[in-house]
């Protein structure tokens, strides 16, 4: 029975901590410090992982999109892009709503921070832009 992916990674993953665990009952100090880094990096994959799914989930409606506008959620907030009572509805979701898909523009214009635009931040949006848009 062939093993997939995942699981095979787990137990590699297992072997390498049981390792670890044995280096830091000898005495090993920087055992420590990779068993750490280890349960941190699983634990921030799995969180990473939850709070996609349900931004994907609160997208659902967009279809193709709707993994695009997760990713944007993540980054500058879900109530920046639905609204609230204070904020208005994005001109993303906007355009979306009414069958556009040319939202190009709209999508980088979420590069900036604390009010002021960013290099990196347009950079990251015309990337993730790139990556993710499905024509």
């Amino acid at each position: 029975m062939a093993k997939n992916k995942e699981s095979m990674y787990a137990t590699d993953t297992l072997m390498d901590e049981r390792e670890v665990v044995l280096r830091l009952i000898d005495g090993d100090e920087e055992a420590f410090c990779e068993l750490y880094a280890a349960y941190k990096n699983r634990l921030l994959y799995f969180a990473l992982k939850f709070v996609m799914r349900k931004f994907c989930a609160m997208f659902r409606q967009f279809g193709k999109d709707s993994l695009l506008l997760a990713t944007l959620a993540y980054n500058v907030g879900p109530y920046r892009l639905l609204g609230s009572k204070t904020i208005p509805k994005s001109t993303l979701i906007k355009k979306l709503e009414a069958g556009d898909r040319n939202i190009y523009h709209e999508y980088i214009a979420f590069c900036s921070y604390k009010g002021k635009r960013h290099a990196m931040l347009l950079t990251r949006r015309k990337v993730e832009f790139a990556l993710l848009y499905i024509p």
